[in-house]
Parts: C-alpha cells; sequence; structure tokens
C-alpha cells in the first residue's frame, strides 16, 4: 500500500466504493427477510479504474448526484453517479490521508484526516483545521465523522498511540488507545464523550438526533452513546458478536444502517470481509461479503452505495447486483468436537505437526516448549496414554518429517531445518538462502529421493510476530529444497503469502504447500513435462491453511486455522477444522467446531489425530463416525 507520504507495508484501511444496484427494491414499512449472499463479486463491475486510488468513505451531495470521497494520495475526488461517464474531478488535496467525511448543514465537508485532524472544506475548496487535540493529546489517528442537524460534529480517534503507518502495532497491542469525541463549530470546544476504545472507528447519527452511534473494531461490535433523553451521557451496545472487523456504519434514510467489514474476524489480510445490513434496533437483515471483499460501510443514495476496503491497492468502483443468489453451502461437520478423545492433557503443549512411525505405533509431534515428544497410540485411551520428552531442540519445532534413513527432520520456527537422528542428536542442515536467514522455517516433507522440501513463512517477521506478518498482507515466504547429498539450499518459488504446510505427492512428480492467508494450497510440480511449474492445487478454502498431510489412502488432510490475536490471547472462529481432498484436490469432507483452531490432522488406521498450537493436548476421533460427504 502506498499513500502521498510513505510506503505503509501493513493493512491498513483503504476503502473503495461498491455500488450495488438492488433491482425491483421497494422502501415500505413492512419487515425485510435477512438474506446472505457470499458471492457479491460474481455480478460486479468497476468505474473509475486507476482514477480512485482507495477511496476510503463517502459523502452525497443530492442536489447534484455526485459523491465526494477521500483518496490514498490525499486528494478528495468527486464522482457523478448519474452519469458515470462523467470524468472523475480532483476537488481539493489535504495534504494528508482523508478518511471520514460528511456535510455540514451549509454543504461544506468536514473531514477526518488520519494525519491532519478534523478539517472543514468549504464549497470553493478552502481547507482549514478545526480542531487536532484533546485533554492535551494529540490526534493520531482521527478516522470517522459525522455530522447532527444542530450541527455538532461528532468524530473519532482510532488512537492516540498510534498512527496509520503503525496501525498493526495497535492491533497486535489489544489495548483501548481510540477516543470518541464532540466539536462545537460555534465555541470551538473539543469534548471526549468515551474513552478506551478498541480502535474507535465510522460513526452515524441516529435518524431521530437522539444518539450517535460508532464502530468498535477490535471488539467486533457498535456502540451507541446517548446524545439527548434520559441516558444521556450513557453508552450501550448497539450490535456486537458481529461477523467481522466493523469499519464505517453509515444510515440509508430508509430505516437501516450499513456496516461495513474490512476483513473477517480473525484479523486476516481482508480476504472475506463483506458489509451488514441492520435496522434502527440493530437487529441484522442482510449480510453481503465474497473472497477477496473487504468492505468499509455503506449507504442508500439513489440506490444502495457499499463502501469497501481491500488488502491490496483498489483503485476503481465496483458496481454489482446483489440480488446474485448465494450458492447453496457444502455438507459438512460442524461438531467435531463432540465425538472428540483428548491426549496427553496437560503434557502436550501446542503440539503443532505430527509424524507417524507404523512400526512403534509412535506420533511424534513438536511443542512450544521446544520439545519433540513420542506420543504412543497403541491401545490408547485419555487416561492412559503414554507421552515421552524425546528431544529438545533449544526452539520451536514446527513441521516434522520422517527422513529416508528413519531420521527426523525438522522445521523449526527459530534454528531452522535440522536433522535429528534416532538417538535424538540435533544438527543444523541449512538455515539460510539466497543470502537471507530463515526466520520462521514452518513446513517441511522428503521425497523418496531424499529431497528435502520446506517452507519459510517469512524472511522478514519471525515466529513472535506471526500478526504483523498477516496484517501487513505482503509475501515474505519462501518454499525451498535442500539436497542432503550436495548440502545445496534452493530457493524453488518466492513471493508467498506466508508459506506454510508441505506434502510430497505419492506419485512423487509434486510437492503441495500451504499459503495460509490466502486460503489455498498450491502445487509445484517436480517431474515429468511441468517441472519447475507452480499450478492451484485448492483454493476458496474456509479458513486458513496450516499444515497438509497425505494418509496413505488417497486423502489430503489440511488443518484449518481460525483465530484472532489481541494482545497475547487468541479468539477462536468457529471455521477451523479438518479438510479433507482426493488426490486431485476436489472436496471431500470438512469436520469443524466452535472454537477450533487445527494446525495439523492425518488419518492414522482408522482414526484421525489432530494437533493445535492453541491446546496443550492432541484429539483423536474415530473417521468411521465423523461422515461428512461433499458434493
Amino acid at each position: 500500500m502506498t499513500t502521498n507520504r510513505k510506503n505503509i507495508s501493513i493493512v491498513f484501511f483503504l476503502y473503495v466504493l461498491l455500488h450495488v444496484l438492488l433491482l425491483n427494491y421497494q422502501v415500505d414499512s413492512q419487515p425485510i427477510k435477512a438474506s446472505d449472499n457470499n458471492h457479491a463479486l460474481r455480478a460486479a463491475s468497476y468505474v473509475g479504474v486507476g482514477q480512485l486510488l482507495g477511496p476510503e468513505d463517502i459523502a452525497y451531495d443530492k442536489k447534484l448526484g455526485v459523491i465526494y470521497t477521500g483518496c490514498a494520495d490525499g486528494s478528495i475526488k468527486r464522482v457523478n453517479i448519474r452519469d458515470i461517464r462523467t470524468p472523475i474531478d480532483t476537488w481539493v488535496n489535504t495534504s494528508g490521508r482523508p478518511l471520514g467525511v460528511a456535510f455540514g448543514r451549509n454543504g461544506e465537508l468536514f473531514v477526518a484526516d488520519a494525519y491532519k485532524g478534523l478539517l472543514i472544506v468549504s464549497k470553493d475548496g478552502v481547507v482549514t483545521l478545526l480542531t487536532d487535540e484533546a485533554e492535551g493529546l494529540k490526534f493520531n489517528f482521527t478516522e470517522g465523522v459525522d455530522v447532527a442537524n444542530n450541527g455538532l460534529i461528532y468524530f473519532t480517534d482510532g488512537s492516540y498511540k498510534y498512527g496509520l503507518e503503525d496501525i498493526a502495532s495497535e492491533i497486535a497491542s489489544g489495548e483501548p488507545h481510540g477516543r470518541f469525541m464532540s466539536y462545537d463549530p460555534v465555541t470551538r470546544e473539543t469534548k471526549v464523550l468515551v474513552r478506551d476504545i478498541y480502535f474507535a472507528n465510522g460513526v452515524t447519527v441516529t435518524p431521530d438526533q437522539n444518539s450517535v452511534i460508532f464502530c468498535e473494531t477490535l471488539k467486533l461490535r457498535c456502540r451507541i452513546y446517548h446524545i439527548r433523553g434520559p441516558k444521556m451521557g450513557l453508552t450501550d451496545i448497539f450490535i456486537d458478536n458481529l461477523p467481522g472487523l466493523p469499519d464505517n456504519i453509515r444510515y440509508d434514510g430508509q430505516g437501516r444502517y450499513w456496516i461495513g467489514f474490512f476483513a473477517d474476524a480473525t484479523l486476516t489480510n481482508a480476504t472475506t470481509g463483506g458489509i451488514l445490513a441492520a435496522d434502527l434496533e440493530g437487529k441484522k437483515i442482510a449480510y453481503y461479503s465474497d473472497t477477496g471483499l473487504s468492505l468499509a460501510g455503506g449507504n442508500i443514495l439513489e440506490v444502495p452505495y457499499f463502501g469497501a476496503v481491500g488488502v491490496s491497492q483498489i483503485d476503481s468502483l465496483p458496481i454489482l447486483n446483489s440480488n446474485h443468489a448465494p450458492e447453496p453451502r457444502l455438507i459438512r461437520d460442524k461438531h467435531m468436537l463432540r465425538r472428540a478423545e483428548y491426549l496427553g492433557v496437560g503434557k502436550i503443549l501446542g503440539p503443532e505437526d505430527i509424524v507417524h512411525d507404523k512400526k512403534l505405533r509412535v506420533i511424534y509431534t513438536g511443542c512450544e516448549d521446544g520439545w519433540i515428544k513420542k506420543v504412543y497410540i497403541r491401545n490408547s485411551k485419555n487416561s492412559k496414554i503414554q507421552v515421552e520428552n524425546w528431544v529438545n531442540t533449544g526452539g520451536r519445532p514446527l513441521g516434522l518429517a520422517r527422513g529416508v534413513h528413519s531420521e527426523l527432520i525438522v522445521a523449526d520456527a527459530y534454528k531452522g531445518l535440522l536433522n535429528v537422528t534416532n538417538d535424538g542428536v540435533v544438527k543444523i542442515l541449512t538455515d539460510e538462502a539466497e543470502g537471507l536467514k530463515f526466520n520462521f522455517t514452518n513446513g517441511v516433507d522428503v521425497a523418496k529421493n531424499g529431497m528435502i522440501y520446506f517452507t519459510d513463512a517469512s524472511y522478514k517477521y519471525g515466529y513472535e510476530d506471526v500478526t504483523l506478518d498477516i496484517l501487513e498482507g505482503k509475501p515474505y515466504g519462501r518454499f525451498m529444497s535442500f539436497d542432503p547429498a550436495t548440502k545445496k539450499t534452493e530457493v524453488l518459488v518466492r513471493d508467498l503469502y506466508f508459506a506454510n504446510g508441505i506434502v510430497v505427492a505419492p506419485d512423487q512428480n509434486s510437492v503441495i504447500f500451504c499459503e495460509s492467508p490466502r486460503k489455498r494450497c498450491r502445487k509445484y510440480h517436480i517431474g515429468s513435462g511441468k517441472s519447475g511449474r507452480v499450478e492451484d492445487f485448492i483454493d476458496n478454502l474456509p479458513a486458513r491453511t496450516d499444515n497438509i498431510r497425505y494418509d496413505g489412502q488417497g486423502h489430503y488432510w489440511i488443518g484449518l486455522i481460525d483465530y484472532a490475536l489481541m494482545g497475547e490471547s487468541p479468539i477462536l472462529g468457529t471455521r477451523g477444522g479438518a479438510f479433507a481432498t482426493n488426490l486431485r484436490g476436489k472436496p471431500i469432507a470438512y469436520y469443524s467446531d466452535y472454537n477450533l483452531s487445527l494446525s495439523c490432522c492425518n488419518k492414522i488406521e482408522n482414526d484421525l489425530y489432530c494437533a493445535a498450537v492453541f491446546f496443550p493436548y492432541m484429539m483423536k476421533l474415530n473417521s468411521i463416525q465423523l461422515p461428512a460427504p461433499m458434493p
């Protein structure tokens, strides 16, 4: 992402406008049936390609039929929605980063500029600063704004501690630095109304002028502040447990609020954002989303307009028909944990990957404390499971694979690619390639010819900074090979978005690796006529991919992780679990549950064994009791 100030290397809130034409849309007092559409982009066309660089919020001039929007280059642009052939006009430039925009009573435009503060732009384009501090604290991230009928301006400072360039630090801190404020143009008084908000964002004044609703992004909710009546000065929850991170909220003048999500609730790189419509009481009416879409907010102007956010530079205005019917969901088992048996509770801390020794009937797994442990599965019962500390790498062992001589090959996040002999001697095989040290050695597998394939999830960020890597949304991952005979490390694929688990195909002609934030697995050909080529194996998975394993029975098993990090504590989602495909990448089964996030799973004998970095145990499920066919 870029702004006129500097290159921003994090996922930050760039917004485009998403114009949704609702055919046969009628406004009346009849209740509206709640509807979901998770393929909102399928009917999209685009306006202003290359001219609208990261448009953020919208303010509408009804008389002229013109939208005003702030862009990443500091300009506020005007878009004629009655005739989209009209050239897009660059109106003014704030020399900052204009985010929230709202019209005042006299046609002036109020702007929440991330760098400058709260601004007013006169009809003839003169920009004036109104306020940039409150209670002795400068605004560091002026965000959302709206204007009441009496002229009072309500706005937010996303964080008084972190600015636009440091938004990843703000999210990772998990601390409340946001403020909701008011500014009186008559007295020029700036007043803090609500403090300690977890990233204060979009603002809208309610149609009855009795309250103001603002988004609290990191709490997945919108709160309502009462400005009149018996509750004046008090704050309530308007809507919470939202399916994504709320950005802007807008009232459409027709009984509905539109709340945009720039990413899903897992804080990923904005691949499943959307927009939710709620009635005046905060009850859900509709939800629109799509893969690769991040919506900031919405409003009904002459037809419904939605705001959108992207993790890559958005330079156009998508237009789509929201009546496109959502496709039926795949059949699956959503109650995986009901049948689970827990192994080694309290003895296996954060198991990440699993490798099976068929002869000994032992599972090896790397744990958070640096130990590679042996879990004896013969005749295992939860109360009788035997767990043995085998070796400690002195790092964080993640991916595991058996070598051609039964040695254990380990991808250690801190140490690099390791070899552990049968008697437990640990040796470093490689820890750099092309002059770049591995910073997050992650997945590994070994081909029958002895070649080792592995991933470095990120050469920029290490294990402790995984959230920053995901938030930044840039490809720092690498897929590599190591030849034990020549000791040569070769980079096979660069520019991966968090390269993760690996499996060599049973025919030895390809290697499949996971690209976590992209929710996909890709195939790298090592044999046949396609050698060196990369193609998608499976994409659009329900959650981020971690490890992938082959069960020897014609199926690959992919661990799906679904979580958000708020400070140091993970918040687990509902889409994590185990996903099975056939050898061609066609889905076969999907097992999930609430508060579940799986790093690895594989079918061993008649049971499905699962590991999860957030849990102090492994799980075992009888796979025969878990039918979940997919069409």
